[in-house]
């Protein structure tokens, strides 16, 4: 099923509490492993996950402007 655009995001009972700590430096990322492009990863997903991804971050996005609206 997909989302209408349009509609609001769906209300969730737990959503990440804002505003977050200020982090003083980026954890290092160095020696986990092997880098992959996101080309790569994203060419290797289905195209219903492909979906999925693009609603997931449509919603998250959604709700930020939504979020960002309110007084």
């Amino acid at each position: 099923m997909l989302m209408d655009r349009l509609a609001p995001p769906p209300s969730t009972e737990r959503q990440l509490a804002l505003p977050l700590d200020p982090v003083s430096e980026a954890p290092s990322l160095a020696g986990l492993g092997p880098a992959v492009l996101a080309r790569q990863v994203w060419r290797s997903l289905t195209v219903t996950a492909q979906a999925e991804v693009r609603l997931t971050a449509l919603r998250v996005l959604m709700e930020v402007i939504d979020d960002a609206r309110q007084p």
